[in-house]
């Protein structure tokens, strides 16, 4: 039992050791192994790395860091999911009064739906980074945790609104346990805030395997953006896990001025088939192509980056594949 560091600065660094930690599978083929991402990316990422080496992906279980706290059986400041929590702010901003207190009458008329779930995945972010500000305002203080000083004033909305909800609904007790054994954490830095308590509170009688990306060294002019990710790993870690001495791969960047989103499309797509072309080894999984206001942009993204190619072998159009990820409803 206890907490396992392996630290590298590439993903594809860290790719061999967890497959790895993911053959040395649990004596009982009922227990499943779980392995705790950031997004359904890396799950997917995982995946199909595990099909490459094994032929099959099967009893391993990918969850998401909200629900490996719903799943611990430990207790939270804020024991909801971001999902719950929606719920509970929409509820809240039913009430005319108060919404119009807080300035957010149009924006409710308009996408209710979306402006409480940006709510809830605000305090579900206080709650990870900085769980001492949740502790304070559920105190009936509004102040600083770091400092103790005051909040400035444009936040008190955001205190009000979090004690109305908090104040409607009772914490839950934590639920039982869900976990096995041991579980891996997979391609984050260092947890922080109150993810890094969940973590240490497991790994008191959980053998936890944390794959963690942290980068090397960097040019000088860039070090100072490595600082808070070192300085993380040495406060999870306790010292125990060491930044990589090699010096860190700096990506390629190549800017393309376009004039409109469908145009910023159909660069992307010809930039990523100019890559397939210059490196064979390249697959689709390898490719992520990240835009703003998805939910705006996602009907242009799929019937440009994903337009047919050329003829197949059998005569049927080949396709980039597309899969759209983090939509939200509004």
């Amino acid at each position: 039992m206890g907490l396992h560091p392996i630290v590298a600065g590439t993903v594809d660094e860290l790719l061999a050791p967890f497959l790895d930690w993911i053959t040395d599978a649990p004596a009982d083929p009922f227990v499943p192994q779980v392995v705790v991402v950031p997004n359904i990316a890396m799950a997917e990422y995982l995946e199909a790395a595990i099909r490459s080496e094994h032929g099959v992906c099967a009893n391993v279980e990918f969850l998401f860091p909200g629900r490996l706290r719903e799943r611990s059986g430990v207790p939270a400041v804020w024991p909801w999911s971001v999902e719950d929590a929606t719920w509970m702010v929409l509820t809240a901003l039913d009430d005319p009064a108060l919404a119009a207190a807080y300035g957010l009458t149009a924006r409710l008329e308009e996408r209710p739906l979306a402006v409480a779930r940006h709510l809830a995945e605000l305090f579900d972010r206080y709650h990870s980074y900085r769980p001492g500000l949740i502790e304070a305002w559920r105190r009936g203080e509004f102040v600083d945790d770091l400092g103790g000083a005051t909040l400035d004033e444009r936040f008190r909305w955001q205190y009000e609104l979090f004690r109305v909800v908090d104040a409607a609904h009772p914490r839950p007790d934590p639920a039982p346990r869900r976990l096995p054994d041991r579980i891996a954490l997979f391609g984050t830095g260092a947890p922080v805030g109150a993810q890094a308590d969940l973590v240490h509170a497991l790994a008191a009688d959980t053998d936890i395997t944390a794959f963690l990306l942290v980068p090397g060294p960097l040019p000088d002019a860039l070090e100072r953006w490595a600082a808070p990710a070192v300085a993380a790993l040495d406060a999870f870690t306790g010292g125990t896990g060491h930044r990589p001495v090699g010096p860190a791969a700096l990506p390629e960047i190549e800017l393309h001025l376009c004039y409109g989103p469908a145009r910023e499309f159909d660069a992307a797509r010809d930039a990523i088939l100019d890559r397939f072309a210059a490196d064979p080894t390249l697959t689709a999984r390898d490719v992520t192509v990240i835009a703003p206001a998805i939910n705006r942009t996602a009907p242009l993204a799929a019937p440009i980056l994903g337009a047919p190619l050329a003829d197949g072998t059998r005569g049927e159009p080949l396709h980039l594949p597309v899969r759209i990820a983090d939509r939200v409803p509004t």
